[in-house]
């Protein structure tokens, strides 16, 4: 801002004194709108680095896509499935080993084996729960094919 000399506006004329301060004035007027345009802009820029330290960034982890293709041991039979809770941690575990021993059981159906209907239901009213619950997708998958695999052992047999 321009200092003002007083001595210097009072050797002005008059008309020309307000001239000049009226000049002084629209300068104070810009800068004062411009200081107050960027202390706008500094308290939403602290406010946002504020907030940046606040939030937590996520931690990076690798993903094992391995073990999609890891095979889960399958000695476990359709009733003791049937029986077992489904939780958040074990929803994995339970689509994949209901998958691998629906699979088994279509095969041992083929062979001539029969199969217990009342625990493929059973099993599969816990899976059509995981898929809509579940935030994870691959678990999801896992329920849909296990339930397409029951849906085609039941179609069979009712066949027979």
């Amino acid at each position: 801002m321009e200092k003002i000399d007083k001595e210097e506006l009072h050797k002005l004329k008059p008309e020309e004194r307000i001239k000049k301060l009226k000049e002084l004035q629209r300068r104070n007027v810009r800068e004062f709108q411009e200081a107050k345009k960027l202390i706008a802009e500094t308290e939403g820029q602290i406010s946002r680095e504020e907030i940046a330290e606040r939030v937590k960034v996520p931690e990076t982890r690798e993903v094992d896509i391995t073990r999609l293709f890891d095979q889960v041991p399958v000695n476990v039979s359709l009733a003791e499935i049937a029986r077992e809770e489904v939780t958040q941690q074990n929803e994995r575990y339970i689509a994949e080993i209901s998958y691998e021993v629906a699979k088994n059981a279509l095969e041992k159906f083929y062979e001539g084996e029969k199969i217990d209907l009342e625990a493929v239901d059973a099993v599969g009213e816990k899976l059509q729960k995981v898929k809509y619950t579940t935030a994870n997708e691959d678990i999801a998958v896992l329920a849909i094919a296990t339930l397409q695999v029951f849906y085609k052992l039941k179609r069979e047999q009712h066949e027979l």
